[in-house]
């Protein structure tokens, strides 16, 4: 009975753990292009960013099956996505980092936002 009453209670806390680890490491594999994306707007861009490639992202790692990012040459604004795969609990749901574009004098902002549910999303994204 013991065992039982345990393995009802570690066995969905452990599957929230693994999704939730999942996510963070979704977030963390767009994370490095924000500061590409900053350089190359520091530098001046010409055309837009269509392409993770153009920013130094892979087109998919091993927790995003896809990666997309785009940035608007004219003020700034951009997006990095990561489709999420894993466990049933995050497959297919999104984690994004987005940045408003640049304002006089200010430079624009990012922002996360995820549509896993709240309980697996980083505190970043919440």
């Amino acid at each position: 009975a013991i065992i039982g009453i345990l393995a009802a209670i570690a066995i969905p806390q452990y599957q929230n753990y693994i999704a939730k680890s999942q996510v963070s490491v979704g977030l963390a594999d767009i994370t490095a292009g924000k500061i590409n994306t900053e350089s190359q707007l520091a530098e001046g861009i010409d055309a837009d960013i269509t392409t993770a490639e153009a920013v130094g992202l892979p087109e998919k790692s091993t927790a995003c099956s896809a990666i997309s990012a785009s940035v608007t040459a004219a003020d700034g604004s951009a997006e990095l996505e990561c489709t999420l795969q894993g466990t049933s609990q995050i497959s297919g749901e999104s984690i994004t980092w987005t940045r408003t574009a640049d304002a006089p004098g200010a430079s624009g902002v990012w922002t996360c936002t995820t549509t896993v549910d709240d309980k697996l999303s980083p505190k970043a994204c919440i």
